[in-house]
């Protein structure tokens, strides 16, 4: 998630969806598995994305969900 521009709408609707996760963590763009599953489930994010990013976004969750306990 570093590679996200801070100013962009897909950004600050993590912001937004997860208001309790720490500054830090959003500027180093940390996040863990319950809101990484979070994300899986919410088609509003994925539409948010840039066509870039959405193809890198649905490879990585092909990764997690077959590779990584789910």
């Amino acid at each position: 998630m570093k590679a996200i521009d801070k100013q962009r709408k897909d950004f600050a609707y993590l912001r937004q969806k997860f208001p309790k996760i720490s500054e830090a963590k959003i500027k180093e763009g940390i996040f863990a598995g319950p809101e990484i599953k979070q994300l899986f489930e919410d088609q509003d994010f994925s539409i948010n994305l840039n066509s870039t990013d959405r193809r890198a976004w649905k490879a990585f969750e092909k990764v997690f969900r077959n590779h990584l306990i789910f």
